[in-house]
């Protein structure tokens, strides 16, 4: 038997993915894995097959009833994913994987937009002080806008969410996403499984869109250091490279809170969160212990 694989700290990624019951996350930490490789298959909630719904009363409900540890790998990172109830019920699971994860992942409905459940967690974890990434999840649902949920959030959470990629199509007709650090899209190939696409130029029926997304994050992203700040009043932009730093120390920070989308089912926008997940998210190394209070 091959030996197991040893991660240094800087290696590893504690992420528990939060939300309102039914906005996705048992599927979202599904397809992760999947798509990692970590498992050879993909398990479905309503067939009761989900990595991370295993015990009896879970599959028949249909629901995370505990907080479950899931892992993958991508790109010599260990990612270890804490799926968490989204029902009240069971808010003891889901405090008790916010107080060890070193980052979260906050998924919200494109249909259902932010909900109590969104909320509640999204209190938690900024009492505890956890750098936050929000999902959009079930794009390719009727009735999904990326649009109005973004602005759900802003409104509802936080005026610190930034989009660093915004999908191509909604409902039936979400095929792609732009990404606005490497200003390409990403059309997404039919009938593959794990969101398999064609990198290529922003369309130019986008071109629009795009210039006035990516103009938010630059801004948004520039404000986080006074000499990024500087030379974007003078240049007009940053580089990928000080953009991908920039969010790094933002999110790490929580000034910034970027907002990603996808949908689990076809794993459309899977590698591109976990790539994310990888550059943006601390490691337990960076994050460090925590500071003790006295009681009384």
């Amino acid at each position: 038997m091959a030996a197991a694989k040893e991660y240094t700290t800087d290696k590893i990624r504690n992420v528990a993915v939060l939300g309102h019951g039914g906005a996705g996350k048992t599927s979202l930490v599904d397809a992760l894995c999947y798509t990692a490789g970590s498992t050879q298959r993909k398990g479905n909630v309503n067939e009761g097959t989900a990595l991370t719904m295993y015990t009896p009363e879970e599959a028949s409900h249909e629901i995370s009833l505990q907080c479950t540890p899931a892992f993958c790998d991508y790109s010599g990172i260990k990612i270890n994913l804490l799926d968490t109830p989204g029902f009240m019920d069971f808010v003891g699971e889901t405090l008790a994987a916010i107080r060890v994860a070193d980052s979260a992942v906050i998924v919200v409905s494109a249909t259902s937009g932010v909900e109590v459940g969104t909320e509640t967690v999204w209190e938690y974890a900024e009492n505890r002080g956890v750098p936050r990434f929000f999902f959009v999840s079930m794009m390719d649902k009727e009735h999904a806008s990326f649009e109005r949920v973004y602005q759900d959030i802003k409104s509802r959470l936080t005026e610190k969410v930034v989009p660093v990629e915004i999908p191509i199509g909604e409902g039936a007709d979400f095929h792609g996403i732009i990404n606005l650090f490497s200003q390409r899209a990403h059309l997404y190939k039919a009938g593959t499984d794990k969101g398999e696409y064609d990198e290529v130029d922003i369309p130019e029926e986008l071109q629009a869109k795009f210039d006035e997304w990516e103009t938010e994050l630059q801004e948004t992203l520039a404000t986080t250091d006074e000499a990024l700040l500087d030379k974007y009043l003078e240049e007009g932009s940053i580089s990928r490279e000080e953009a991908i730093e920039a969010m790094h120390n933002g999110v790490a920070s929580g000034d910034i809170v970027p907002l990603f989308c996808g949908s689990s089912e076809t794993s459309y926008g899977m590698q591109a969160l976990l790539k994310k997940l990888v550059e943006l998210c601390p490691s337990s190394a960076e994050r460090g212990g925590e500071t003790g209070r006295r009681a009384g």
